[in-house]
């Protein structure tokens, strides 16, 4: 079956591709100024506001992607919110240790053990914590949807990390 692609067909697709790579032009930008930048003066927004923004525009355009129906996106949602806010915390407690171990005067070899243990398990638990989101997504999402999740999630951070490297 041949099927005919009109020209409003073809805008249409392109158009959230368009402002996608415009938002993430600019939030790239954003994420990659210096801290003084990132700092809440005279109307600029904040580090931790241009992460929601991006938080929030990353959810938008999985769920576009994977064509996650409206009454299944609010389960989405939620469970998406609680996979990233554990990947968030498990980097976060990774990184602190990297940045205390370097701030210490004299670390010890149990430090720098502890660290390297830190650092070496981190993709075990975030592959564990994504094992279980996946068994929940996996209640509300077809396989085809589970499928394009991965390679949407992949793309997203691609261009995102594109973006942030053409703009230092």
């Amino acid at each position: 079956m041949t099927t005919i692609t009109t020209h409003s067909d073809a805008k249409a697709r392109k158009t959230p591709r368009f402002l996608l790579t415009l938002l993430l032009v600019l939030l790239a930008t954003a994420a990659s100024a210096p801290q003084a930048f990132a700092q809440k003066n005279e109307g600029r927004k904040s580090r931790a506001e241009m992460m929601q923004e991006v938080r929030e525009f990353k959810i938008k355009y999985l769920i576009q992607e994977c064509e996650i129906p409206k009454d299944k996106q609010d389960d989405f949602i939620r469970i998406y919110y609680d996979l990233e806010d554990e990947r968030i915390a498990l980097a976060k407690e990774t990184i602190d240790a990297r940045k205390a171990i370097k701030k210490k005067q004299n670390p010890t070899d149990e430090d720098y053990l502890r660290v390297a243990d830190l650092i070496t398990d981190f993709h075990s638990k975030e592959g564990a914590v994504e094992k279980s989101y996946y068994n929940q997504l996996k209640k509300i999402l077809t396989p085809k949807q589970l499928y394009q999740l991965k390679i949407s999630e992949h793309r997203f951070n691609d261009k995102l990390m594109k973006m942030r490297k053409g703009k230092k």
